[in-house]
């Protein structure tokens, strides 16, 4: 188990080193990073230039030096939770307008391990309406997650409980993803995540940690995109060696 909890922690490195070392799925990064960019950038200007009258539609100027030192405070915290929600829209527009090349990133792992995958035979436009269709069913039900975990983790002494939320659903998000290109339905990942939950946690633990950074999300994506395949070839291999169509 503890084995399992150090290579499933590791997917996201070697999910880098896939997308680095494979030539097609580094022009497949590519459109997540630039979607992700647009959004963010688009985002971060509209912050910058309303910032001051959201600051005075929310707070009123102090007097004093409690008062002026309260409204500094209440500044940093209005500018956090631009920053938090600003990463959100940047995440959600990934997932749905990228999940497609995201997929496609899994895939090419799973092709480099002799692994074929039914998405395989579809077209390119009938796999992005139907990807998109499914991040957006999993977003209906995974942001309020999210928005739970951001509230508890203002709370100091259920942070740590925020963080495992956090990172299990993000860890959830793309090994789904790639569950979805072996041709399971919906409930049967989500079964499979939860009977997994230490393994989805481990993985989703430095993704959750990363994007606490500015524009970190839409940076490791692809990354995670292909660490969840990585997860699940080996998991596969571990468990069923002779597995028809792995290579020996």
């Amino acid at each position: 188990m503890a084995a399992n909890f150090i290579h499933s922690v590791a997917g996201l490195f070697h999910g880098f080193r896939f997308v680095m070392r494979d030539s097609k799925a580094r022009k497949l990064a590519v459109v997540p990073w630039g979607i992700g960019a647009v959004l963010y950038g688009l985002g971060a200007f509209i912050i910058y230039w309303k910032f001051d009258q959201i600051l005075e539609h929310f707070l009123s100027s102090g007097t004093g030096f409690g008062g002026k030192l309260l409204w500094y405070l209440s500044a940093f915290g209005l500018l956090v939770v631009s920053a938090l929600g600003l990463a959100a829209v940047s995440l959600i527009g990934v997932l749905l307008f990228a999940g497609v090349f995201q997929s496609a990133i899994a895939a090419r792992v799973f092709e480099s391990a002799g692994i074929p995958t039914p998405s395989q035979e579809n077209s390119f436009y009938y796999e992005a309406f139907r990807t998109a269709g499914n991040e957006l069913v999993k977003l209906i039900w995974i942001v309020p997650i999210l928005i739970v975990a951001f509230v508890l983790g203002l709370i100091p002494m259920l942070a740590p409980v925020a963080f495992v939320i956090t990172a299990w659903v993000l860890g959830y998000q793309f090994v789904d993803l790639a569950l979805d290109l072996r041709g399971q339905n919906a409930l049967s990942r989500l079964r499979f995540c939860i009977s997994r939950g230490l393994t989805v946690f481990a993985f989703g633990a430095p993704i959750a940690g990363i994007a606490l950074i500015p524009f970190g999300f839409v940076l490791i994506a692809p990354f995670a995109a292909a660490g969840a395949a990585w997860i699940l070839i080996r998991s596969e291999n571990n468990s069923a060696p002779d597995r028809p169509g792995s290579r020996k």
